[in-house]
């Protein structure tokens, strides 16, 4: 994992307003539990698709300078790599957690952290995932003191 691109995500992530987390199908359990991660050190942090709102209108309610952090690997969800594009297009930073540089999320992300996935099961790679999560919220406490 690249310390700078961390680092970057990291302070990204204390500094914006708010952060929405969005992964379906088997990244779903992930953007579960690092938006649980996420919410222990920061205010304003949620799943984009909460119950109430559907993926559009959670969008519309974000603004300028929020952050969407968005996950997927081979083969690529097509929604949620839209979700990446539209969030970029509004002025959103994107942080795409995925498999390989070649990935459709890499291209609207300000910051991309490449996990290996060898299988159609997210079971392989957890090990690479808890670590990228735990790293993601107890990385530069410092900066997590300006959302709290």
């Amino acid at each position: 994992m690249d310390g700078a691109s961390l680092k970057g995500a990291t302070a990204r992530l204390a500094s914006a307003r708010r952060v929405r987390v969005h992964g379906v199908r088997q990244f779903h359990s992930l953007a579960s539990f690092l938006t649980y991660c996420l919410g222990m050190v920061r205010s304003d942090v949620a799943l984009l698709d909460e119950p109430r709102l559907r993926v559009a209108e959670a969008l519309s309610q974000l603004e300028p300078g929020d952050v969407v952090i968005v996950a997927s690997c081979a083969p690529y969800t097509r929604s949620v790599a839209e979700v990446g594009r539209v969030a970029t297009a509004n002025g959103q930073s994107v942080i795409a957690i995925t498999d390989s540089r070649s990935s459709p999320l890499v291209p609207p992300a300000e910051h991309a952290f490449f996990i290996p996935h060898a299988s159609s099961f997210t079971r392989t790679a957890w090990a690479h995932i808890l670590s990228f999560a735990k790293r993601c919220s107890t990385s530069s406490p410092a900066n997590w003191a300006i959302r709290r």
